[in-house]
């Protein structure tokens, strides 16, 4: 996932609060994967 990367944070813990919609970032859901919107890389 790279918005985790970007934010130092381990794969496991970003998916942990992707899944909880903790992210600091809004992020897409696409099936079983994540993604950043369109914007939101400019907004975290």
């Amino acid at each position: 996932m790279a918005a985790a990367r970007a934010l130092h944070m381990e794969r496991t813990t970003a998916y942990g609060l992707a899944k909880r919609g903790e992210f600091p970032c809004r992020l897409l859901r696409y099936g079983g994967t994540y993604g950043l919107s369109p914007q939101s890389p400019w907004s975290c």
